[in-house]
């Protein structure tokens, strides 16, 4: 104790002179001065080269883990073209074949194949053997082909194929991040932009590989926005420049009772022109985003719709629907939606005539051509979902007839920044809910795995045995 007392008697003592509070003064400048500096060099990334070299540095004297085993996968198979394939085929490689390629490949029925070329116009430009090409990409569903979508140019994207345009399904982002040193340390697993989430060609392979779609992979924590972010204006027969009216019908049905939420009609033109960004990246208010506010209440929040966003722009149409709870509750964070049936309904009213098509009720001067429906059953063990176009039955079919049998859809927030991939979700907890809500909130990591790469000879011929 009487160690302490003195100890507390020089530092009063100390205190007492004005050199002190010189060096105290003297030490705040110092450190604040190298505090300022180093962030301003940060933020206006004068040593980001140090920094990244610094990283490299430490990254690449890691020693890899395997754990015990070494696992190689012999399944991955790359194709590629060298100098002696382009001075006998030429480059680019023309319609007809890449398609007699595609097809050869296909007949091994592999569970995925990846067109790593793009194809956003004819080869030759002509377009007189693109025929061949649409057909091997028509007839193959398990060929995904590549768009590089640029947010700050949107005349700058280069499209897939005309003939998978807005596929969600087929179409994939080939879009790199690289470093101020234009070196690629990250590998893309998605993007998002207000046309909805854009995948990447390993996540759409990856997704097709294991029997799932690619949407199942990114697992966010749930939103009350219910995102369908694309239909297809080529698939649902819309073209541009048409005049639609729509309108939103939710069904929750729970222990057999039903409570019904609809929007009144939006009208909107189905367009091909793309959406247009400030220069901090924002969309420019246009006619091609109409929102429409919903006053009606239901007891069910998670039914209970208040806005619905249509946005239609590079031929597709994309549709959000925000309720006041939360958008198909998973029954891992909802367990007491567990037994209710969420179902949604969008309307449209493609020829605008109301005395033709599906005529719900509560709502007047629509009848409904085509109907994009989402079911979504909270089960004990998981969610069974489904999303589907339809043409409703009527006078000339006493079935409805499909025009889409699946689409992508999903539950997002507001802010996606939280959306990551595999057990790593979320950067924070909604309380006690959510099927990680007792893990680490930096999830889990695991280990790298080896793919090795089997070439393809094609010298003798691409076509032949």
């Amino acid at each position: 104790m009487k160690i302490i007392q003195d100890w507390q008697a020089a530092i009063w003592k100390r205190m007492s002179k004005g050199a002190f509070w010189v060096d105290v003064l003297v030490a705040l400048v110092v450190g604040g001065g190298i505090f300022w500096a180093v962030n301003k060099l940060r933020t206006n990334g004068y040593i980001v080269t140090q920094e990244l070299q610094h990283h490299d540095f430490l990254h690449l004297r890691q020693k890899p883990d395997f754990g015990t085993k070494m696992i190689t996968h012999t399944n991955v198979v790359i194709i590629g073209a060298d100098e002696w394939d382009i001075q006998r085929f030429g480059w680019p490689l023309q319609d007809d074949t890449v398609a007699q390629i595609l097809g050869k490949i296909a007949s091994l029925k592999p569970a995925a194949i990846a067109l790593d070329l793009y194809r956003d116009m004819p080869v030759p430009k002509r377009g007189d053997l693109i025929h061949y090409l649409n057909e091997v990409l028509t007839n193959n569903a398990n060929i995904i082909t590549i768009s590089q979508i640029d947010l700050k140019e949107p005349e700058l994207t280069i499209k897939p194929p005309a003939v998978l345009q807005g596929n969600a399904l087929r179409v994939a982002e080939n879009s790199f991040a690289s470093d101020p040193d234009l070196k690629i340390r990250r590998g893309m697993l998605y993007f998002y932009s207000d046309a909805g989430i854009h995948p990447s060609l390993a996540i759409q392979m990856a997704s097709r590989y294991i029997g799932k779609n690619w949407w199942e992979l990114l697992v966010a924590a749930p939103g009350p926005i219910l995102k369908i972010p694309s239909l297809p204006f080529q698939s649902l027969g819309l073209t541009n420049g048409q005049q639609i009216a729509m309108a939103v019908v939710q069904k929750t049905t729970r222990d057999q009772a039903v409570e019904i939420d609809n929007t009144e009609v939006i009208k909107f033109v189905a367009s091909d022109n793309p959406l247009q960004y400030s220069e901090e990246g924002e969309v420019i208010p246009s006619t091609n985003i109409i929102e429409l506010l919903d006053g009606g209440d239901v007891g069910d929040s998670n039914g209970d719709i208040t806005s619905v966003t249509v946005t239609t722009a590079d031929g597709v149409l994309a549709v959000d629907t925000r309720v006041s709870g939360v958008a198909l509750p998973p029954f891992d964070w909802y367990p007491e939606a567990i037994g209710v049936e969420y179902e949604f309904s969008i309307l449209l009213d493609t020829d605008n005539d109301p005395s033709t098509g599906l005529k719900p009720d509560g709502i007047d001067g629509l009848g409904a051509d085509l109907v994009a429906r989402v079911i979504c059953k909270v089960g004990e063990t998981e969610n069974v979902e489904s999303g589907t176009v339809f043409r409703p039955a009527g006078e000339n079919s006493a079935t409805n007839e499909i025009v889409m049998p699946d689409f992508a859809f999903g539950s997002v927030r507001d802010d996606l920044s939280e959306l990551k991939i595999g057990k790593a979700l979320f950067t924070k907890f909604d309380g006690d809910r959510g099927p990680y809500s007792g893990t680490d909130a930096g999830g889990y990591t695991y280990a790298w795995i080896t793919a090795a790469r089997v070439p393809i000879n094609f010298r003798g011929s691409p076509f032949g045995p």
